[in-house]
């Protein structure tokens, strides 16, 4: 069982905003191919290149973040609640694993494109955890670490739904590595091998994960298989 911090221990910051003592994700798992494909393509890279982000379907499976937030353990059952409605129509919705992308500094990724089956089920996920954010706002650490950096329309945004990823202004993505950057476009290359993109997938679960306050773990809290 994970400790987490009780409520006297709880950090609250200068701006009066309250630190999560967890912190979630609500992720697509999609089913094979794709899923097949990224774990191949993310293990093929890591055993050439050191990468900070290895999707082993161990450790980590491959998956899509539909939001991530923060709240505190006493608080998870009303979200299971919520989102038990809010996923039940999109859990059989085909998606598109579009293309690949890379960012400065050598991660790399699988996009999905923002057609109306995805930002349709992007947003009920987001209403559901807005509501509840705006009932108890608790916020990770890692949106606090970067709050100073933030501009005032996002600081907005996470005030009122916990989150500044907001369709359509976001990058739905299916991570798959994350290497120096000298190494981005070999690493690319092993994955252009490995991927058959653009490509329609199922989806497998939807599942609410305890991912820790810097992503380091992948706990899932509760699994919505799709039907």
């Amino acid at each position: 069982m994970q400790n987490y911090n009780s409520t006297s221990d709880r950090i609250i910051t200068a701006k009066g905003l309250q630190e999560a003592s967890l912190s979630f994700a609500v992720v697509v798992i999609p089913e094979p191919p794709l899923r097949a494909q990224i774990i191949t393509t993310s293990v093929a890279i890591a055993r050439r290149f050191q990468s900070r982000n290895i999707i082993d379907g161990e450790m980590y499976p491959p998956h899509l973040s539909l939001y991530m937030g923060g709240t505190d353990p006493e608080f998870v059952e009303d979200l299971r609640k919520g989102l038990y409605a809010a996923v039940q129509p999109h859990v059989s919705a085909t998606l598109v694993a579009d293309q690949l992308y890379h960012e400065p500094g050598g991660f790399i990724a699988v996009s999905c494109a923002q057609d109306h089956s995805l930002i349709s089920f992007a947003r009920s996920v987001i209403d559901v955890c807005g509501r509840f954010h705006r009932k108890q706002p608790r916020y990770r650490p890692r949106v606090l670490a970067r709050w100073p950096q933030l501009p005032p329309a996002h600081k907005e945004l996470v005030k009122v739904y916990g989150t500044d990823k907001f369709p359509p202004s976001w990058q739905p993505h299916f991570s798959v590595a994350d290497v120096d950057e000298e190494h981005t476009f070999a690493a690319l290359h092993i994955a252009e091998m490995h991927l058959s993109l653009p490509q329609l997938f199922s989806i497998s679960a939807i599942e609410l994960v305890d991912i820790g306050p810097n992503n380091e773990r992948w706990l899932t809290l509760e699994r919505w298989p799709a039907k």
